[in-house]
């Protein structure tokens, strides 16, 4: 039945081509697709320019029918608690649907030449990562940080950016300093409600490279001015460089005292209980979506960004800001609160 080979591609008789593609939207948009296999689903990337959810929804519109197997390997069919893959088997696994069947079996099962007693060698010598690599199970000591239900629930819908407010008591600032020539330049802005322990997200700002990080400093110094703010807190890239650098532009620079992992721990405990109003922003989602959580041998959890060159520049901005604004937002509330009770009493 073959008609014509390629080099990535067999025609048949029958109309038919076999063809072996990139994991990109844009080789597989516009082809009628009968059969689709997706060959290692668990590891692509759920962010950025080829996000996994880009590459299904550019064949998943077709009016022809076709049927697509969304497969990691035959021995590793699991990893994160997070992408398409997670999405699909937390939602058809284990239910009777006649289009979806999500199969999940272990390395014995699928193969049973392999030897037992080289699979429990291999678990003993890692756990975690030996139940997702021969069990078929997906790992419990890196999942998804920030479930996206958690971060809907604070997000305001509409709101982009909030105007610098007269209303309000004090502004924070946040900065993820960059040296222009890989990742992002980040800031981030919030405030304490005066009427509410909430902290408001009010606005972000985000630099791709490549820039002149001497520029992006002065510009970020000019947006702070016009919130008020002539302090910021940052991570601890370059060492004195941010601080020398701030300082030309006429703004403090104050090192974070906790790492990108504990900002994203703290952050949690405030997300669950809805006191942070996140801007409707689509990267902020899609970074914080990615981080994951892992859990070290020494049994402490801790929060990054998967070691596959995927950023979390703004995430680390407004976990930082946010962090800034509930630590010390509520200092220039009771300060009012006395100025008030002072006021008062002179009366």
């Amino acid at each position: 039945m073959v008609t014509a080979w390629r080099a990535d591609e067999v025609e048949l008789s029958n109309d038919i081509t076999i063809a072996v593609k990139t994991s990109d939207y844009r080789s597989v948009r516009g082809v009628t697709i009968v059969c689709c296999i997706c060959d290692e689903v668990a590891f692509w990337d759920s962010q950025g320019v080829n996000p996994d959810t880009a590459v299904f929804s550019a064949h998943s519109g077709q009016p022809w029918r076709r049927y697509r197997l969304r497969s990691s390997s035959a021995y590793r069919p699991g990893y994160a608690q997070v992408g398409v893959l997670y999405d699909m088997h937390k939602k058809y696994h284990g239910q009777d649907d006649d289009e979806i069947l999500v199969w999940q079996a272990d390395t014995a099962t699928m193969k049973p030449t392999i030897s037992q007693k080289f699979i429990d060698k291999e678990i003993e010598k890692d756990p975690e990562a030996g139940r997702a690599e021969w069990l078929g199970l997906f790992r419990e000591d890196v999942s998804a940080a920030f479930p996206v239900e958690l971060l809907e629930a604070c997000i305001i819908p509409g709101r982009s950016e909030l105007p610098p407010s007269p209303h309000v008591l004090q502004y924070f600032g946040f900065v993820d300093p960059s040296g222009g020539r890989h990742d992002s330049f980040t800031l981030a802005i919030a405030h304490q409600n005066y009427d509410s322990d909430r902290v408001v997200l009010d606005a972000v700002r985000a630099t791709r490279p490549p820039f002149d990080p001497a520029e992006v400093v002065k510009e970020y110094c000019l947006f702070l001015k016009l919130y008020g703010i002539s302090n910021v807190v940052g991570d601890n890239y370059a060492g004195e460089w941010p601080v020398a650098e701030f300082a030309k532009n006429g703004i403090g620079y104050q090192l974070s005292e906790q790492t990108k992992s504990q900002l994203y721990l703290s952050l949690i405990p405030q997300l669950t209980s809805k006191k942070v109003e996140l801007l409707d922003n689509e990267k902020l989602k899609t970074e914080f979506r990615r981080l994951e959580r892992r859990r070290g041998r020494s049994g402490k959890d801790s929060i990054d960004h998967p070691p596959r060159g995927i950023g979390d520049d703004i995430a680390n901005a407004v976990a930082g800001v946010i962090s800034v604004a509930a630590q010390y937002g509520g200092n220039a509330i009771e300060q009012l609160i006395e100025m008030n009770e002072d006021a008062r009493s002179a009366k």
